[in-house]
């Protein structure tokens, strides 16, 4: 049961990782991007992909 357990955390936590890395790239495509968007300044891009990574960062403390 104990061996059950291990491997479910372990398939959480590897399923995090996963996440932010997409996550993570997402962003930095964001920010290479050269195109104009909603958002004028690089600070305020940046601001952005902070909140959009923040829920996920908190799931990652496991």
């Amino acid at each position: 049961m104990e061996d059950v357990r291990l491997e479910v955390e372990e398939k959480k936590k590897r399923q995090a990782r996963q996440i932010m890395e997409a996550i993570e790239l997402g962003v930095a495509k964001l920010l290479r991007t050269k195109e104009p968007c909603q958002v004028s300044s690089m600070e305020s891009r940046i601001e952005m992909c902070l909140r959009i990574i923040a829920p996920f960062q908190a799931s990652l403390k496991v």
